[in-house]
């Protein structure tokens, strides 16, 4: 873990008070010190995304109706022309007719746009977005002590582009998890509420 440093912000009362009842929302883990962490983070991950050579993973979320045309085969087409870009994709049936496809990727910035573009873009998709974050390296070390989250797990396969099945870990577990594995925050928690306490009248 990096040696922390401690530094003062100074802002509007209530600007603080808005900012501290967001960090009580974040459950029982959160502290000022944590989100602010974040809030780096996150103006890290955000300016090194928008570097068009830098790698990045994503997700391209679609909605459409398969019985649309060959839209399909549209899609499918397109993928194919970009197997090292796609990792792999979950498909699921919301009903009779609307599909929702995840197509996760990971390449260089400029890359997954341009294909995201294409996917979107093509007549028949009823509403998508490209979501982008970091590969790691934008980030420090000790960073992802977020909420729960869910991801797709896929067999290993040779045609990067694979129907996979999704499932939600849960915040709960995600939290468990996150005790077990990252003893220093409680120390780091522990150090931060006594430095308050001090500021305190």
């Amino acid at each position: 873990m990096d040696e922390l440093v401690r530094f003062s912000v100074t802002m509007e009362a209530d600007l603080l008070a808005r900012f501290d009842a967001l960090v009580a929302r974040r459950g029982t883990r959160a502290n000022r010190s944590e989100a602010v962490r974040d809030l780096v983070r996150d103006a890290l991950v955000e300016n090194a995304v928008e570097r068009p050579d830098t790698e990045i993973a994503g997700t391209i979320t679609m909605v459409f109706d398969h019985h649309a045309s060959d839209l399909s085969d549209k899609l499918n087409a397109i993928q194919h022309q970009f197997i090292h870009e796609i990792v792999s994709t979950v498909h699921v049936h919301l009903d009779s007719r609307n599909c929702l496809e995840v197509v996760v990727l990971r390449g260089a910035s400029a890359q997954i746009r341009a294909i995201a573009d294409t996917l979107l873009g093509t007549k028949g998709v009823k509403h998508g977005k490209l979501v982008t974050t970091t590969t790691g390296e934008a980030v420090a070390s000790n960073a992802g002590q977020g909420w729960g989250h869910s991801h797709a797990h896929s067999p290993s396969h040779s045609c990067a582009h694979a129907q996979v099945h999704a499932h939600d870990h849960g915040q709960d577990a995600g939290d468990a998890q996150s005790r077990l594995s990252h003893p220093e925050q409680e120390r780091d928690r522990g150090a931060e509420r006594t430095a308050h306490h001090r500021r305190d009248p």
